[in-house]
Formats: C-alpha cells, structure tokens, sequence
C-alpha cells in the first residue's frame, strides 16, 4: 500500500523526491556492482530499500533487502539478477506512484 499524506501537495512532493532519488540510486547501483564495489552496493541497497518502506513500495523494498544481501557476500551475478528483478519492482510502483498523484490531484480539485 503507497504511503498517503492527507495533504495531497505533500504527497506529490514526498513521491516526486523518491521517484527522481531511486532513478539516480538504480544507475548508481549498477554501476558500483559492475565495478564490484560489493559495500558500496549494499549500502547504497539498504538506503533504497528503506526510502522503498517509507512510501509503502514493499514489493520493492523487499527485492533491495535481497540485492542488499547479495552485495554482502559479493555475489556479482546474483546482485545483478537482483537489480534486474528491482528495476521491474520499481517501474510498477512508479506507475502506482503516478497513478495516485494524479488521483490525489483530482480530489484537490474537486
């Protein structure tokens, strides 16, 4: 379930940050797991997957938990497979996200 502010302005700028942060972190993520900088990569999971939490992207969060471990025990192909699998996680819950801000846009105007 996506994180709901009552205030629909706050909403949309809560998820906005979150969309445009993610985006940046996924590209980061690929390239510091491509270089093999398995600590890095798994920080930088944990933080995605916390941000994940806060606005309700469980499917998400739960793939960053996973990627997160991979990176640990520096599983190359794994954390890759993972990113993969996070990428898909991430465009669904984008369009949730999108979905919801114009809802919550239209309930504003009303």
């Amino acid at each position: 379930m996506l994180y709901r502010s009552t205030d629909a302005e706050t909403f949309k700028k809560v998820n906005k940050i979150f969309i445009n942060d993610t985006v940046a972190q996924l590209i980061e993520l690929k390239e510091i797991i491509g270089k093999e900088h398995f600590a890095a990569a798994a920080d930088l999971a944990h933080q995605v997957k916390g941000a994940a939490s806060a606005v309700g992207g469980g499917e998400f969060a739960g793939v960053c938990s996973k990627l997160e471990v991979a990176a640990e025990a520096g599983d190359r192909e794994k954390a890759e497979d993972l990113l993969e699998s996070g990428n898909k996680a991430f465009s669904r819950l984008r369009k949730a996200i999108q979905i919801a801000i114009e809802k919550s846009g239209e309930g504003a105007s009303n």
